[in-house]
Formats: C-alpha cells, sequence, structure tokens
C-alpha cells in the first residue's frame, strides 16, 4: 500500500528536522516553510520520512495510507 504524507502548513514553523532526516523529500521553501518535493514517496524511502515525522519538534507531518499503487 502507498503512503501520502500531510503537511500542517500552519503547524510548520522551520526548524528543518524533517530536511535533516530526508533531504530527498524535504526541501527548504520559502520564508520559514518547507517544501515537500513528493508528497508520495517510493517505499524505499519510507523508513527516512517516518524518520523526519517524528522528529518534527510541531507536529506538522503525518503519513496516511492510500490505496494508490
Amino acid at each position: 500500500m502507498a503512503t501520502r504524507i500531510v503537511f500542517d502548513l500552519r503547524q510548520c514553523e522551520g526548524y528543518e528536522e524533517c530536511i535533516k532526516h530526508c533531504k530527498e523529500v524535504f526541501e527548504r521553501g520559502e520564508g520559514i516553510q518547507v517544501h515537500i518535493r513528493d508528497y508520495e514517496p517510493p517505499e524505499a524511502l519510507r523508513a527516512a520520512v517516518e524518520k523526519a515525522i517524528r522528529f518534527c519538534p510541531k507536529g506538522a507531518l503525518s503519513l496516511v495510507e492510500t490505496d494508490k499503487r
């Protein structure tokens, strides 16, 4: 089953912890916001994405399962 990143823009304060843990998916955006390169990252990056989400100090990121394959 595929996964999709959910990003709460209102919560993000630009600590960039997600970037430290998964540069393939997260990057610095404009201002203090983080930019997500791929909302549906490949399974090979799942562990890194989950770690990035876990370390977000504001809880701005989550991961949901999708039916897409």
